[in-house]
């Protein structure tokens, strides 16, 4: 027989499972916007003095109530504390409960969970969570449209914050097929310009600009054509996508090395930039030290850009390659004499809410004039698929020609 510790760590570990693959997580999308919908204003978690039980009260940006009563038979399924539903905490404590009462402080009807100290589920570390499912209504007309997952904070204070980003396995997985031919065609400011495909759609729709540091810039500097809804940035900076402030954030999983990047100081000193790795004796810069470290003389110019753009399957890099001194340059020229090196790291989540799950590393051999997959230390051969690669990515015909054999 399974002791009550067992089964209740046998039940969190499936309602974790199933909370990942419930269908209402992978998609990232901000929540609706709509009469309809129903959100949590606040929560917090209250320890029971000399008892040893807790309570955990969740209030709503609308009523979902307008008599005390219980909502463990129809709800109890849809409330998770630390991965655990009500409805299976319950089977096996009877004094575990789901109800709506009213409460004086907000003047409103919320809903409260009792779970017994014996049942072992609440941790009092201040990571204790709850998630409420895509689809709770109570006893109202209104709607929960994804799903609300927060961290429950200390005890005894209304101080929980809702959680955006989820365990990576609770997303599909992307992987990484092949770059292009660095561009050779000179614009005016001579960038460098490949691309990189992928599995799987990165994006719903064209996105520019996608390496700005904050929210704001994504309207202020938006281009005109390309502009994005205020809904479009908070998913990307609530899930950490986007942003300089989340280690997460692209700007941070997209590194880049070069030979004459080797030994690469901030613009206008002495000072050595920060590499994160070196492969192939070539030093690699995430892209965040590459476009902002490099300014240090506070002008607000940027000697070395990395623009980010994504649309469909891929992302599009653009390296700035105009500036006086050479060292910041990477122009399309210089493709034919510079190797380079690429590496995307575990943990990149994707506004159509897939993840790299693993690092990969391509390696730009000038010699050979092709990128190669060095992610395992040996060289692979990139998968190439015709959907993905035809008349794509400044690839020519023979070279499309040759990929296919």
């Amino acid at each position: 027989m399974f002791n009550n510790k067992l089964k209740i760590a046998i039940l969190s570990l499936f309602a974790t499972v199933l909370i990942c693959l419930s269908g209402s997580i992978p998609m990232i999308s901000a929540d609706n916007e709509g009469a309809n919908i129903l959100g949590i204003k606040s929560a917090g978690i209250y320890k029971t003095e000399g008892v040893g039980n807790y309570k955990i009260d969740l209030v709503f940006d609308k009523p979902i109530a307008v008599t005390e009563s219980d909502a463990a038979v129809k709800w109890g399924g849809s409330v998770y504390i630390n991965g655990s539903s009500i409805s299976d905490i319950s089977k096996n404590y009877l004094s575990v409960s789901l109800r709506y009462i009213y409460n004086e402080s907000f003047k409103a009807y919320i809903l409260e969970a009792s779970i017994t100290a014996e049942s072992n589920i609440i941790k009092g570390d201040a990571t204790d969570t709850v998630l409420l499912k895509q689809g709770f209504k109570g006893e109202s007309d209104y709607v929960t449209t994804v799903d609300l997952y927060y961290n429950l904070g200390t005890f005894n204070k209304m101080n929980a914050y809702r959680i955006y980003r989820l365990n990576a396995d609770c997303y599909d997985e992307i992987k990484l097929l092949n770059i292009s031919t660095p561009s050779k065609v000179k614009g005016v400011k001579q960038n460098m310009i490949f691309r990189l495909y992928f599995d799987k759609a990165v994006s719903s729709r064209k996105l520019v600009n996608m390496q700005f540091w904050y929210e704001n810039m994504y309207t202020g500097l938006a281009l005109p054509e390309y502009p994005y809804t205020e809904t479009e940035v908070k998913t990307f900076f609530n899930f950490g996508i986007s942003g300089v402030d989340n280690t997460e954030s692209m700007i941070y999983k997209i590194q880049i090395g070069a030979e004459k990047f080797n030994g690469l100081t901030s613009y206008g000193s002495d000072f050595k930039l920060q590499y994160k790795d070196v492969v192939k004796n070539l030093e690699l810069y995430d892209v965040k030290t590459l476009m902002y470290s490099t300014n240090s003389l506070g002008t607000g110019s940027m000697p070395l850009s990395v623009q980010i753009h994504m649309n469909g399957n891929s992302i599009e890099l653009g390296l700035k390659g105009d500036n006086e001194d050479a060292r910041y340059n990477l122009s399309p020229d210089t493709a034919d004499e510079t190797n380079m090196v690429i590496r995307l790291k575990a943990g990149f989540l994707f506004p159509t809410g897939v993840m790299l799950k693993n690092d990969v590393t391509f390696y730009w051999d000038c010699s050979l004039g092709k990128w190669l997959n060095i992610t395992g230390g040996d060289v692979e051969t990139p998968d190439y698929i015709d959907d993905t690669l035809n008349n794509q990515g400044g690839y020519t015909d023979a070279e499309l020609k040759a990929m296919r054999g």
